[in-house]
């Protein structure tokens, strides 16, 4: 018997099934006045992402930036176009029209990154370019 599932379905992420229940279970978690920042469309349909992004937008996105997104990232984008909130720390995800590269974005982080920031008791984080 020969095996016809191609590599591309054997090696896809369930985001759609992944984010419903990752959404529902950061609400439960929610304190009440955290309730107040959550869009009440978001709070009533249990979904804290946005509709998905179509093909033609995420193939904009990748001329845009000049590169290939990975696979997985891209059948994320196509359940939801960004996140209302990932957690406290590192709040939403971007749409894919407004997918950056990290220097565009953030060239701050990557200044503190490679002058090595201090952590705990000021011990140095560095990454060498090896």
């Amino acid at each position: 018997m020969t095996d016809t599932t191609s590599t591309s379905e054997t090696n896809s992420f369930d985001w759609n099934s992944f984010l419903k229940q990752y959404s529902r279970e950061l609400l439960e978690r929610m304190e009440d006045r955290d309730f107040a920042s959550v869009p009440s469309q978001m709070i009533e349909a249990v979904w804290l992402g946005y509709p998905g992004a179509t093909n033609e937008e995420i193939s904009a996105a990748e001329n845009r930036l000049g590169m290939t997104l990975p696979p997985s990232y891209k059948s994320f984008l196509t359940i939801t176009n960004g996140w209302w909130m990932f957690d406290a720390l590192f709040g939403g995800l971007y749409p894919v029209q407004e997918v950056e590269r990290l220097a565009t974005k953030n060239q701050e982080f990557i200044d503190n990154w490679n002058e090595g920031w201090e952590i705990g008791g000021g011990e140095s984080i560095s990454v060498s370019d090896e």
